[in-house]
């Protein structure tokens, strides 16, 4: 049976990814562009004011669409990005939760000769609830559970930039330094970081286009100025959510558009503070792990040894290596600043 048939059978399953509620459109959501006429689509609608969300238990979804625990898992996480794209960046409406309940979908789909009309009826028929207090209340106390995404397996994409504060002996040395960056130097300076400075890290697993278990850093292939490190960032989280579904890189190529502007002069050394962009992703309580784990490294002589056996023969060394930090990347332009004028302020006289 084609899925638009099986569709055509369910009750209240005519769905147009065109459709309007409110002042939302539904739109693509989540990587991929084939999220017409979907579960996740079915059962929001809008009351001028609020989101009337309608919630699905496993019994109640197998029965309608099909699948097990692992297509529920992923209905549930396609579903509150639906909800939260329609709440918008500030996620300001509120969200009324209805759970499904069968018999009273019935009894209004006989009470309502035109229902068969609505594009989504589960929507129209929790508006209709919503309504009715009583009734919501009569529907609850039947469904007293609520079931949410499991955000241990939601898929998380965060960045932090990797602050490297160098001496720079002259201007050609800082063009050197905008280069692309040495794929052996890549690897070796990340084996150390994950393996020995991290600890052990649960490797990345995908578990659907949706989920995943532990997680992954990959570096991008270029130091850049603090300052436009987060820019650069969202655009290789973008990156790697596209790429999540297939293989992801090992690293992340940076235009020479984001290479550095020195200051220094010829003849002169001067202090240069750069970063490294460095994206996670994995599971969001194992990103979110990575992240604070990475903030929390000391300084260590091994990294700090690799990095400068990659700058001395350009001319250049880290200027000490209790300021290599590792910090989010939206933090990582003023936190340079700062490191910067420290830096600055203990060297003069």
């Amino acid at each position: 049976m084609r899925e638009d048939e099986r569709a055509s059978r369910i009750p209240g399953a005519g769905l147009s990814g065109e459709r309007r509620f409110g002042s939302w459109r539904l739109q693509d959501l989540f990587f991929d562009n084939d999220s017409r006429d979907e579960p996740f689509e079915m059962g929001l609608a809008s009351d001028g004011e609020r989101i009337i969300c309608v919630t699905y238990d496993p019994e109640e979804y197998r029965s309608l669409w099909g699948g097990g625990v692992e297509e529920y898992k992923d209905f549930l996480i396609r579903r509150q990005k639906a909800v939260n794209y329609h709440r918008g960046p500030w996620l300001s409406p509120e969200v009324i939760p209805v759970p499904f309940d069968r018999e009273s979908f019935e009894e209004w789909l006989n009470q309502n000769a035109d229902a068969t009309t609505y594009p989504d009826q589960h929507g129209q028929w929790a508006l209709s609830m919503y309504g009715s207090p009583d009734k919501l209340a009569a529907i609850r106390a039947r469904h007293p559970l609520s079931y949410s995404v499991p955000t241990y397996e939601t898929i998380e994409i965060v960045s932090c930039g990797w602050i490297l504060p160098i001496i720079v002996q002259d201007d050609a040395c800082a063009r050197r330094l905008g280069r692309t960056l040495p794929l052996q130097l890549i690897d070796n300076v990340m084996k150390e970081l994950t393996t020995k400075s991290l600890g052990n890290i649960i490797p990345l697993e995908r578990l659907s286009p949706y989920r995943a278990r532990g997680a992954a850093i990959i570096p991008a292939d270029r130091l850049v100025p603090p300052e436009r490190a987060y820019a650069l960032c969202l655009d290789l989280e973008s990156r790697v959510a596209s790429a999540f579904p297939h293989e992801l890189p090992s690293h992340l190529r940076v235009s020479s558009r984001w290479r550095p502007r020195s200051s220094a002069r010829r003849g002169y050394s001067c202090l240069e503070v750069l970063c490294l962009p460095l994206v996670i992703v994995g599971s969001s309580a194992d990103a979110d792990d990575v992240g604070i784990r990475l903030s929390r490294i000391p300084s260590d002589a091994t990294l700090q040894a690799r990095w400068n056996e990659f700058l001395l023969p350009l001319g250049a060394k880290l200027r000490e290596d209790r300021f290599m930090f590792i910090h989010p990347a939206r933090e990582v332009g003023q936190l340079a600043r700062h490191i910067a004028h420290g830096l600055e302020f203990e060297d003069d006289p």
